[in-house]
């Protein structure tokens, strides 16, 4: 039985921070010393702003009742839900700033596939960083399950609060039912797509933008699989959220594929799968 430990905004935030500054490092190199550090800083400490904003904004979509209730105040407040976010929503909109920003954060002597090369498979040490977070909340939680790494989480946290609800435990009891750790399986997700992004796309491999896409094909495509393990009767639930990122994993890997057919008149570029 795994106790409740309040470490979700910890990770999370530790993961914002590692993202930000790893990132801005990253570019920093990648253009010569040529983009000022105030910019890169800006860019990044923007991008994770929209991000957190981008998450909750999907997470109230999912659930109307909070505007109604909350108005604008549901987009910035803390929910008595939880932290109330989705992060598909947010890498939307932190991937949206980078393409509106990034250019110009480089004095443009990045093009934009270039930024997102560098950036964005970053992403996914810091989803598996705040994943933890997920884990030792207890939130996002799976679906009851009876393999041996299954967990169960103790009273008062939202696996427990959703079995009692549904009538599959009492109140009176302990602990959950045994679930999937679907935190773990997205954290591990996030690393797959980094790992599989660097080391099976190399970045005179192919045309700029090679490494972003592979990422983005490695974790929506992982994403997909593991969504319909997710317990969905808690909270507003993810509707649709495996056919969502099943989709996104069908463009990065049709772009994908496009731009490694374009360079056999140049040379044999490797394949990501």
């Amino acid at each position: 039985m795994l106790p409740r430990q309040h470490l979700y905004e910890v990770a999370w935030g530790v993961a914002g921070l590692w993202w930000g500054l790893r990132g801005a490092l990253a570019l920093r190199r990648r253009s010569r010393g040529a983009a000022p550090w105030t910019r890169l800083l800006a860019l990044v400490a923007t991008t994770i702003l929209a991000t957190l904003l981008g998450a909750r904004l999907h997470y109230v979509m999912l659930g109307p009742d909070l505007l109604l209730s909350l108005g604008w105040r549901a987009l910035v407040l803390p929910l008595p839900e939880g932290a109330g976010l989705r992060i598909t929503g947010g890498l939307l909109a932190g991937g949206l700033v980078i393409a509106t920003l990034g250019p110009r954060a480089t004095r443009r002597r990045l093009g934009l596939a270039e930024i997102a090369d560098t950036l964005v498979p970053l992403a996914g040490v810091a989803i598996a960083i705040g994943r933890l977070g997920c884990f030792a909340e207890g939130c996002c939680f799976g679906v009851p399950c009876a393999a041996p790494w299954c967990v169960r989480f103790a009273s008062w946290t939202p696996a427990w609060w959703s079995h009692v609800a549904q009538g599959l435990i009492t109140a009176s009891d302990e602990a959950s039912l045994p679930v999937h750790p679907v935190q773990l399986y997205l954290g591990l997700s996030g690393l797959a797509a980094t790992i599989v992004s660097s080391l099976l796309v190399r970045e005179r491999a192919t045309h700029a933008g090679g490494r972003a896409l592979c990422f983005v094909l490695v974790l929506a495509g992982l994403r997909a699989a593991i969504e319909p393990l997710r317990e969905t009767r808690f909270g507003a639930g993810v509707p649709h959220e495996a056919a969502f990122n099943l989709g996104v994993a069908l463009v990065a890997g049709v772009w994908l594929t496009y731009r490694l057919r374009r360079q056999r008149g140049v040379g044999r570029a490797p394949s990501c799968w």
